[in-house]
This record gives C-alpha cells, sequence and structure tokens, in this order.
C-alpha cells in the first residue's frame, strides 16, 4: 500500500525535474537564435569581424578570417558601399528592427579593392535569391554562437 501512495509523488517529482531541465536548456539558448546564410559566406571575396561605430563610417576589421587578397591585414580600414542597407534583422524579436551599433559584426565582402590612400573599398555579398526569404544584404552581430557557425562553414570561392 504504500507503494501505491509513493508513486504519485515520484512520477510528480520526475515530470517536475524535466520541466526544470527543460527550462534550464532554454535559458542559454539565443531567442530567436541568428543563422548565417551560407551561400552568402561560400561566394565572399574576404570575411571580415569588423567594429562599426555608425552605419555611414569606414569600419575597421578586426580579424580577417578569410581573404583571397593577402594584403588585407586586421587592422584595415574598409569602407563598404552598401553598408547602410546591411543592418536590417528580419527577425521579430520584439526589438527595433535593425541590429544597434557601434558593435562587432561579421561582414563578408565582395569586390574587395585597395585605394592608394591605403584604405579599402568593398560591398556587402548580397542574400542569394531564395522564394519567399527576403532580398538584399546583411551583416551579423558577433555573439559566440555566430562565430562558431562561422568557422563550420566552408567560407569563399571553392
Amino acid at each position: 500500500m504504500k507503494l501505491a501512495r509513493a508513486w504519485p509523488i515520484l512520477t510528480a517529482l520526475a515530470f517536475a525535474a524535466w520541466i526544470g531541465y527543460l527550462f534550464y536548456l532554454t535559458r542559454g539558448v539565443e531567442k530567436p537564435p541568428i543563422h548565417l546564410s551560407r551561400p552568402q559566406f561560400q561566394v565572399a571575396e574576404a570575411v571580415v569581424v569588423a567594429h562599426l561605430e555608425d552605419e555611414e563610417s569606414p569600419v575597421r576589421a578586426l580579424e580577417v578570417v578569410f581573404t583571397t587578397n593577402d594584403k588585407l591585414q586586421p587592422g584595415a580600414e574598409i569602407r563598404i558601399a552598401n553598408l547602410r542597407n546591411s543592418f536590417h534583422k528580419w527577425l521579430d524579436d520584439g526589438g527595433p528592427p535593425e541590429w544597434e551599433v557601434p558593435g562587432d559584426f561579421i561582414v563578408p565582402l565582395r569586390m574587395l579593392h585597395r585605394r592608394t590612400d591605403q584604405t579599402w573599398t568593398a560591398e556587402v555579398v548580397p542574400l542569394p535569391p531564395s522564394p519567399g526569404l527576403p532580398h538584399g544584404t546583411r551583416i551579423y552581430p558577433k555573439t559566440p554562437a555566430t562565430i562558431k557557425e562561422l568557422h563550420a562553414i566552408p567560407v569563399g570561392p571553392q
């Protein structure tokens, strides 16, 4: 008879532990998660982690993840033509519709050229056309999850 009384209590405790564990798992996840566009990075001539002060001024490359031009080094100043149009989140997370600056961002670049005054010019690689998905360009905030995903993508023309 004691087992019959203990069984509902044990199942209730197991259920509460399971719900607690699921709650714990959701606390460490970005909401909503940010995913990189693989095709955007696979055609990029360069991928940099850059610090952006505002949406108009040149960016400073903190890290060069990939480049087809060996002269591009960390610390380089890059003027990006279509940067202003690349801040849109395309996420419904309840916050502002654009990424907030200043901050560090992962930027896939194409048409990379060095000017005579030692600065670089480039543009953000556009997203590939796909039915039902947004068009245009996009940059990504630097987070542990986006950096991990970036290193899992084979970057650059294959």
